[in-house]
């Protein structure tokens, strides 16, 4: 049985758990991609105490937003204000103080939140963060301070159902009216600790703030997730810099360049998520659909020497595209320096004169992509046959 959504991604920000394709109900360990808190950042600090810890285990997984009591300037409320602020300079956790917007919205808007990512906070309406298809679920107080100590927390796969949206909006209604229909259509808890998964023509007709309405306001309906998939309407919310569109221009250079040559191309693992373990989800679709090569792209060494040697073990072809590494330390078959900003048509010619249009190939794809975190989708060349 395929996995759903919410078990691919988080199988790629597994931490630890089952040595296998995750399921609905099973406990497992994760590694989210960012952990925000708001106001009750000073609660956290007391529970990271509390449990004995005195260094935040990954400063870039935590986002402090104040924004909840703004406008108390009771002296308490201000000096609780300064604290949070001192413990995010003293741990170089990024800040945002009173004033500079909701939180939520912060995190979706200054690219916290990308395609495929795990994104949590001690916060209800963390589901908002499914807009951008990622996975935006709220933990309690003591579970950020987890994060914060260990860099992941403990989470149960929850059920997932599928919401399937037909035609388009009437003239005058906003995503705010389909949440709350939905929440006065089913309200005996059918959705009740769910991953709501929406699907279906309807969504494309839907602007980013309908489905940052909707997926935010999930919550009122009782689910744990509410995810939107990745399209048109998502990428051209994403701001230009950001890597999530540069993988996408690689994507488009390496799909074009394969039409050229004849060669279809075919998604593989496009929910391939975080770090090391996003590297893993794609090796071990690659593995499974049985391609004869594959195009990795990772700074980590280290980490991914182990995955490439299985990929190799396999006689699975392997190239490494990185400007980077000079050699690699596992047996891969290139290396293939790339700058960024440049034109990437050049890489799928590499690849496609490489392998004269005889092999399945799986390359980096921009659905989703993300090269600080070492997120990579996936395209296959397959030769015509």
């Amino acid at each position: 049985m395929p996995q759903t959504i919410v078990e691919k991604i988080a199988q790629t920000h597994l931490a630890e758990g089952p040595n296998r394709p995750l399921r609905t109900g099973d406990f497992v360990s994760i590694r989210p991609h960012r952990v925000m808190t708001h106001d009750n950042t000073s609660a956290v600090m007391s529970k990271f105490k509390g449990i004995g810890a005195k260094k935040i285990h990954n400063p870039q997984q935590l986002v402090f937003a104040l924004d909840h009591d703004i406008q108390n300037q009771d002296e308490a409320n201000r000096k609780k204000y300064r604290s949070i602020e001192a413990f995010a300079k003293e741990h170089g956790v990024d800040f945002y103080p009173a004033g500079s917007g909701i939180g939520h919205q912060i995190m979706v808007e200054r690219s916290y939140v990308i395609p495929g990512s795990f994104v949590v906070a001690s916060d209800s309406h963390s589901n908002m963060y499914g807009a951008l298809g990622a996975i935006g679920t709220p933990i309690v107080r003591t579970d950020a301070a987890a994060v914060w100590a260990t860099g992941e927390f403990w989470w149960q796969i929850p059920r997932s159902v599928e919401v399937r949206l037909e035609g388009k909006l009437p003239e005058g209604a906003t995503g705010k009216d389909v949440i709350i229909t939905l929440c006065g259509l089913y309200n005996h808890d059918e959705v009740l600790n769910a991953a709501i998964e929406f699907s279906g023509p309807g969504v494309a007709s839907l602007s980013m703030d309908a489905r940052l309405s909707i997926s935010n306001m999930t919550t009122e309906w009782g689910p744990l997730v509410g995810w939107f998939p990745v399209d048109d309407v998502t990428i051209a919310y994403m701001p230009p810099a950001t890597e999530f569109n540069y993988y996408i221009a690689i994507g488009e250079g390496i799909k074009a360049e394969a039409a050229k040559n004849g060669i279809k191309t075919f998604m593989l693992a496009p929910q391939s998520g975080a770090d090391i373990n996003g590297q893993m989800g794609m090796i071990q679709d690659a593995i499974t659909r049985k391609v004869s090569a594959i195009v990795l792209s990772t700074h980590d060494e280290n980490a991914a020497g182990p995955l490439v040697k299985r990929l190799t073990g396999q006689g699975i072809a392997v190239v490494i595209v990185n400007s980077d590494i000079a050699a690699f330390p596992s047996p891969v078959n290139a290396v293939v320096g790339y700058n960024q900003r440049k034109t990437t048509h050049a890489l799928g010619e590499f690849i496609a004169k490489k392998l004269n249009g005889k092999a399945v190939v799986g390359v980096l794809e921009g659905g989703p992509g993300y090269h600080s975190t070492e997120r990579v989708g996936g395209s296959s060349f397959r030769p015509p046959i």
